[in-house]
């Protein structure tokens, strides 16, 4: 098979220029694209988009979820979730061109992502359709996701071996508990996915239709206070009564480098109970 010979640039999203204090999926990623294309480029590479814990977006909490600090306001205005007088009250004096204020984008993603699901519940029966039909389509990951999100803030984001036992070990009647106290806010972390991963996929079919690939990054680890790890500890080297680590990822001392232990389990490939579940996970995230 003959391979074509290619070149690209990477540059990971967050780092595109942006007035609202991270790199996002609207106008510039666009133009971004256009410049590959005028400079006859093929590759956009880019890193794990996945959401995290920490700013490095190796320390995910999901291998399947969009990180929503990457959506973008502007998308937002476009695709009728706000409003662009909504865009107009924002104070853009607390972001900054050569670093990331990671702590206002929080607060300021969070704010307009509340008032676009607020817009979004008074909107048409059309809208409220798609979004259960991206609910069916992503069931088996964003079911636990969804629930994952909630219950770590009604527990002020500590990490889910902290949680009550029922909860911590995943069991169905303290979730669907869960799901009928927390209804309208698991409701607003699923549309908050689906707005990712529709802006996320008009980005992508803008650069594909211009023969442009982009070329992901994905950590073949997980961090520990996860989804995944929490919705499936029997895929991980647990100690089966405390949920915590038997090892742990890392790497050796190198020539300038300490240790490094990177608070992500290994996984439970030994157990022939569980490597054909483990394998089917593994397809899922490919």
């Amino acid at each position: 098979m003959e391979i074509e010979r290619s070149s690209g640039i990477l540059v990971h999203i967050s780092s595109l220029p942006s007035s609202y204090g991270i790199g996002d999926l609207g106008p510039e990623a666009y133009k971004f694209i256009d410049f590959l294309v005028e400079t006859r480029q093929k590759i956009w590479q880019i890193l794990p988009i996945t959401p995290t814990k920490f700013p490095s977006p190796y320390s995910g909490m999901s291998a399947f979820g969009g990180h929503w600090w990457l959506i973008s306001p502007e998308k937002l205005v476009e695709n009728n979730f706000l409003s662009k007088n909504d865009l107009k009250m924002i104070d853009l004096s607390k972001f900054h061109d050569d670093y990331v204020a990671y702590k206002a984008v929080r607060n300021l993603k969070e704010e307009l992502l509340g008032k676009a699901y607020e817009h979004f519940k008074m909107n048409d029966k059309e809208a409220e359709n798609k979004l259960k039909n991206f609910f069916e389509q992503q069931r088996y990951w964003i079911d636990d996701f969804t629930l994952f999100l909630t219950i770590k803030e009604q527990y002020e984001n500590g990490t889910w071996a902290d949680w009550p036992d029922s909860l911590r070990r995943h069991q169905s009647s303290a979730l669907d508990q869960i799901r009928q106290e927390q209804k309208d806010r698991i409701q607003y972390h699923i549309f908050v996915q689906y707005v990712f991963y529709q802006q996320w996929f008009e980005l992508k079919k803008y650069a594909n239709d211009r023969h442009v690939k982009i070329v992901g990054d994905m950590p073949i680890y997980i961090d520990y206070d996860s989804v995944d790890v929490w919705a499936h500890t029997d895929f991980f080297q647990l100690d089966k009564n405390t949920m915590q680590q038997t090892v742990t990822a890392g790497f050796p001392p190198d020539h300038g480098f300490p240790v490094q232990l990177w608070n992500m389990p290994i996984y439970n490939w030994n157990d022939d109970n569980v490597k054909p579940r483990l394998f089917d996970w593994w397809i899922e995230r490919l």
